[in-house]
């Protein structure tokens, strides 16, 4: 999904670089960050499309900037690419909806994988959302056309009922007044 913005945080700068390099090849944007403080930051003024997120940093862990993000409504997608994996960890990223958990060394095709397997998600997780809104939407405006079609229905019995005209104008004008408020 090319276009899409993504940041990396992570305090190896080898690391920074090889994902910028390929990632960029594949035609995303990157923004990177070599502490959790700044990874922080970058994610919540950026809002990039997905976070590559390393657990142990420097200034903020891993576990600070996840947590911090979620608490403030920031629902990127996040693959967690710890050193050294575990399954405390795992449970613990996973609890706070990382996507995806990739133990280091990484490997360009998995990565990419994750990658692209986390975005898809996100834009179907988002056109669901999308998709829903306009059916309660349509709904609410489906409930008052039949509302009114009812109420039509009504004064139409209720004006064929009767044969006296002053009555008939009398509900003439209180359809009028309840339709027009």
């Amino acid at each position: 999904m090319a276009g899409e913005t993504i940041l990396i945080v992570d305090d190896s700068r080898e690391t920074i670089d090889t994902l910028t390099d390929v990632l960029q090849s594949k035609g995303y944007n990157v923004l990177s960050a070599d502490n959790g403080r700044q990874g922080l930051e970058l994610a919540l003024e950026q809002e990039p499309n997905l976070i590559l997120l390393d657990w142990k940093l420097t200034e903020l862990s891993g576990y600070q900037v996840l947590h911090s993000l979620r608490e403030r409504g920031n629902q990127a997608p996040i693959v967690l690419t710890p050193m050294h994996g575990s399954e405390s960890i795992a449970i613990q990223a996973f609890r706070l909806g990382v996507r995806d958990y990739i133990p280091k060394p990484l490997r360009v095709p998995e990565i990419l994988a994750a990658i692209e397997q986390s975005l898809a998600e996100d834009h179907l997780c988002r056109e669901k959302e999308r998709i829903s809104q306009q059916i309660e939407e349509t709904m609410g405006q489906m409930k008052q056309q039949l509302l009114e079609l009812t109420t039509l229905q009504a004064i139409g019995q209720s004006l064929t009922s009767t044969l006296e005209l002053e009555k008939v104008l009398n509900r003439v004008v209180e359809a009028a007044c309840f339709f027009s408020d």
